[in-house]
């Protein structure tokens, strides 16, 4: 089976202390994307696949440990979906971070971009930045933060839209990952945009193809025979526009940790009973965009309870799932998003747990809870101890 890291990277450098390129990076094939059949998935991002929080955290703090401090002003920019919590989390541990947004793919209450640009190779290709174009004329660098970057060329769009705005600014680009071949280098060098990353490598081949055999995705064969319980919680600092704009950052990851948890459980009695449960499986899921929070929660709960912790988070990547033996995907549930009915989103490698948390920061849409009902149900959950909890403004 052709889905060995080493068959598609040259590997440069590995500066993890903790994990090998091989434990940390799995090869996973996309559902028809024209432009690359393949994309990586890291176990420990936080993401497709349930992790502990502490384990997430960990290549976190590894990934912020290779990003220079200086005492330039910078505006960290995290690029949805998948670097979303990337990006609030370094914006957390670097002092020198007065700003952080992120990308987004949503319309946000009708306001006007300060710029758009696209992604081409990704399935959904529209990024938006929203926010006032006064905070880029008072600082002095705009770090974008990425999980992984190929040729660079996506951040290259925004930055020839920020030159309008702010013609001084310096660029910086932080990524987990980093393929950059060496024209692309040296185009970075050439505009003087520094790269830091805890993975560096060169892509062999873009055309390879991944030798897999998909299975179908998990249906629900069931109705479910009642409602999940939704519980809606006024926050003002968990709202879909300002969770992309954040102006007033939360520097104390612990201390913001427990104020996520007892807002959450001011009006959830599930998170209320979770702490005088032990030896329980308790599943923490964000959903798309929206995956800090959730994941502070989840790391709050593992730090203060005797409970195994899981977190990951819905997603709109279609992937291929296989129940061969090194392949890491090995369930799809697909179900419509939690803020846009029209729009599919998938679960991967659904874990049985006993008890289950969806975190979204809007009220959610009545066709998502209809399917996190079915898809739970379907699995045996007990639904008295499966919770979506919306955040909202």
């Amino acid at each position: 089976m052709n889905n060995n890291i080493e068959n598609f990277v040259e590997i440069i450098e590995n500066k993890s202390k903790k994990h090998t390129i091989e434990e940390m990076i799995c090869v996973c094939k996309r559902i028809k994307n024209p432009k690359r059949d393949y994309l990586f998935i890291n176990k420990y991002q936080g993401n497709d696949v349930p992790q502990n929080p502490s384990k997430v955290f960990e290549m976190y703090d590894e990934f912020v440990d290779n990003i220079a401090v200086t005492d330039e002003k910078i505006a960290i920019i995290g690029f949805a979906e998948t670097a979303t919590a990337i990006g609030n989390y370094v914006a957390a541990k670097l002092p020198n971070c007065i700003y952080e947004m992120q990308t987004t793919r949503e319309d946000l209450l009708n306001e006007e971009p300060i710029i758009e640009f696209f992604e081409e190779h990704s399935h959904a290709k529209q990024q938006l930045l929203y926010g006032r174009k006064e905070f880029f004329k008072n600082i002095d660098r705009v770090m974008f933060v990425e999980d992984e970057i190929t040729t660079g060329h996506t951040i290259l769009n925004a930055v020839n839209q920020l030159k309008s705005i702010n013609p001084n600014l310096k660029y910086s680009v932080a990524s987990i990952l980093n393929w950059q071949d060496e024209e692309s280098e040296k185009k970075y060098k050439e505009l003087g945009i520094d790269t830091y990353c805890l993975i560096k490598g060169k892509i062999k081949d873009v055309n390879a193809k991944v030798d897999m055999t998909p299975i179908e995705e998990s249906k629900n064969e069931k109705i479910a025979d009642k409602d999940i319980t939704c519980t809606n919680i006024k926050c003002e600092l968990c709202n879909s526009k300002e969770n992309r704009i954040r102006t007033h950052l939360q520097k104390d990851v612990d201390e913001y940790s427990k104020y996520i948890f007892d807002i959450i459980s001011e009006k959830s009695k599930l998170a209320k009973d979770i702490k005088n449960i032990e030896n329980k499986n308790v599943l923490v899921v964000g959903t798309e965009e929206f995956m800090y929070e959730p994941m502070l929660f989840a790391s709050y709960l593992e730090k203060n309870t005797k409970n195994n912790i899981k977190y990951c988070a819905t997603t709109r990547k279609p992937i291929e799932v296989s129940n061969e033996s090194n392949y890491i995907l090995n369930t799809r549930n697909k179900l419509s998003s939690a803020y846009d009915e029209q729009r599919t989103t998938y679960f991967y490698n659904l874990e049985k747990s006993d008890y289950v948390f969806i975190i979204a920061d809007n009220i959610v849409k009545e066709q998502f809870c209809k399917d996190i009902a079915n898809i739970f149900y379907n699995k045996g959950y007990d639904l008295d101890k499966v919770e979506i909890v919306s955040l909202h403004f």
